[in-house]
């Protein structure tokens, strides 16, 4: 019986929407036990885009579909969407597993093997790409909206701020309101949160995942040093505690000797 992989992804939208992670896996081992396929390892995406490829799980797969020793065939995935939702990365992708012999097949769109079947793949490729750039428009629109009307679109307040839930209707946003602790500014300081370093943005970045305030750390060796910023909880406690946020220092964290 020939081996294949199951693929499944939400996006952040489409976790919202309750969009189900086991109902599509459900959904493949019933269409690859009707096709002859033996599902030998199952891939999860949650909560990214399909718009790009960097995703973690998708990756790993695509890693062992074109490792020499692959003896898998198939892909399977419960809409050509859930793939990728880019027209040009989705041609590219498909293109090199074809090569190793492996096929991407989607439970709600079967497709023949011959010209008339490649027609209709790029024609429903085309319809997901469409979607996304719909779906990003509707999503910014909205939030734009939410902003105009005084309420916060983040998840992690900004500092000096702490996020208050609001009841409108049947519905719960919210919006930011001054930190009782973190909104108090000694004058004579030049960082409210009491960072002496030789760092403009010490203190103030935070980590995009657990909230906890980053630390410059340093790679390379001689002439050729690179610095960034990188979660402390991530550094302290590794990647089970906190997958980490690191961002490169530049131009934008020059030193706090050079504020007037």
């Amino acid at each position: 019986m020939p081996q294949a992989y199951a693929y499944t992804r939400v996006s952040t939208v489409e976790q919202s929407q309750g969009m189900s992670l086991d109902g599509q896996l459900r959904s493949i081992e019933t269409h690859a036990a009707q096709k002859g396929l033996s599902i030998v390892r199952s891939f999860v995406d949650r909560g990214v885009s399909g718009t790009a490829a960097d995703r973690p799980a998708f990756q790993e797969m695509i890693e062992h579909l074109l490792a020499p020793s692959n003896k898998v065939k198939a892909v399977v995935v419960v809409h050509t969407s859930r793939f990728m939702r880019d027209v040009e990365l989705a041609r590219r992708y498909k293109r090199e597993l074809k090569k190793r012999g492996v096929r991407v097949v989607a439970v709600q769109q079967e497709t023949s093997e011959d010209e008339n079947g490649e027609l209709m793949e790029g024609i429903y490729e085309l319809f997901d790409q469409h979607e996304s750039r719909i779906i990003g428009a509707r999503t910014k629109a909205a939030m734009l909206e939410n902003a105009r009307q005084g309420y916060f679109n983040g998840s992690l307040a900004p500092f000096g701020f702490q996020i208050e839930r609001v009841k409108l209707g049947t519905k719960t946003t919210q919006k930011l309101a001054l930190h009782p602790e973190e909104a108090k500014r000694d004058p004579d300081k030049k960082n409210p949160a009491g960072y002496t370093g030789p760092l403009l943005l010490g203190g103030f970045m935070r980590c995009g995942h657990c909230g906890k305030t980053l630390q410059l750390e340093s790679s390379g060796k001689d002439s050729r040093e690179y610095r960034y910023y990188q979660c402390r909880t991530f550094c302290r406690q590794g990647r089970g505690a906190c997958p980490g946020y690191g961002s490169r220092k530049g131009s934008s964290t020059l030193p706090s000797s050079n504020i007037s």
